[in-house]
């Protein structure tokens, strides 16, 4: 996956490794600088990495056990933790519950996770405010819903 300055790698394998421009710590790496070639991103050592979506200054990545992590630009809560932080390293995002993770995804100022419950529900970030929808029947009302936040490749 890319950002507008940054590529992520996800192997068959379920590691990561990551290179080129690394501002707000988008490459998961632990720091802010540029990294010419592909690097693991050794928080995953011993984790399998099942999704990753990345945006122009964060990502986020869903685990085969259903935990999501996220790192890069903290601007405006984007990366679902309770501050606005930049996070250099992979970090788990606490406050999904525990359900099973169907999706992840990110845009601009947003980070996203449906999860699986007795109805689908999707809880986003956009901006400073936290919203949750509830009570969708389908895959196709969660899309249409959150069209006008955030774009999803279905």
């Amino acid at each position: 996956v890319c950002g507008s300055r940054c590529t992520l790698a996800h192997t068959e394998s379920g590691k990561i490794y990551s290179w080129g421009y690394g501002r707000h710590g988008v490459l998961g790496l632990g720091g802010e600088e540029f990294i010419s070639e592909p690097t693991l991103v050794r928080s995953f050592e011993d984790t399998l990495i099942s999704t990753l979506a990345c945006c122009s200054e964060h990502v986020v990545a869903k685990t085969d056990k259903d935990k999501a992590y996220s790192w890069g630009s903290g601007g405006e809560k984007r990366l679902g933790h309770p501050d606005s932080a930049d996070k250099l390293v992979p970090t788990l995002i606490e406050n999904l519950p525990e359900y099973k993770i169907l999706q992840i995804d990110c845009g601009f100022n947003i980070s996203a996770a449906l999860v699986a419950t007795n109805k689908i529900t999707v809880y986003y970030k956009f901006q400073h405010y936290s919203f949750s929808l509830f009570g969708l029947n389908t895959i196709e009302d969660l899309f249409r819903a959150a069209s006008n936040y955030w774009h999803i490749e279905q």
